[in-house]
């Protein structure tokens, strides 16, 4: 598993393994997404009907939705042979391997929770935010 420090999320593991577990043939990783009310300062995706992701728009103006990347993902061993392959020691994930996996990745949608708390504005949100989708969520 390999996730941005950045991010807060509450979601299902189980569904999330299952959603790599049960990933089609040709697979390599699956990722995950949420919808966001600001999808111009996120890493849109645009997904297919078999949950595949086919595009990615980087925090543009006028982006073709709201679904975002999550920058959490399940790697198939595969995925660590390629990086070696670029023989890199500091390679940048979301420009210089997920391009490379377009149509090899599905996607598993967080609908709990998931915010970017990389800025004080937003750290401080989901300080409000959170106890209480963490309190609604493990009451069930």
């Amino acid at each position: 598993m390999l996730l941005h420090g950045d991010n807060l999320s509450l979601f299902d593991l189980r569904a999330f393994q299952d959603a790599y577990t049960r990933r089609p043939p040709a697979v390599e990783i699956t990722m995950m997404t949420f919808s966001t009310s600001s999808p111009e300062t996120c890493g849109i995706v645009e997904v297919d009907e078999a949950g595949l992701a086919r595009a990615f728009h980087e925090k543009v103006k006028n982006p073709p939705g709201n679904v975002a990347n999550a920058a959490v993902y399940i790697l198939s061993p595969e995925v660590f042979d390629f990086l070696g392959a670029l023989g890199k020691e500091v390679i940048d994930f979301s420009t210089e391997v997920l391009p490379n996996y377009l149509s090899m990745m599905n996607t598993f949608h967080n609908d709990v929770y998931h915010r970017d708390i990389g800025t004080a504005e937003s750290l401080m949100a989901a300080r409000r935010e959170y106890p209480a989708v963490e309190k609604a969520y493990m009451s069930h």
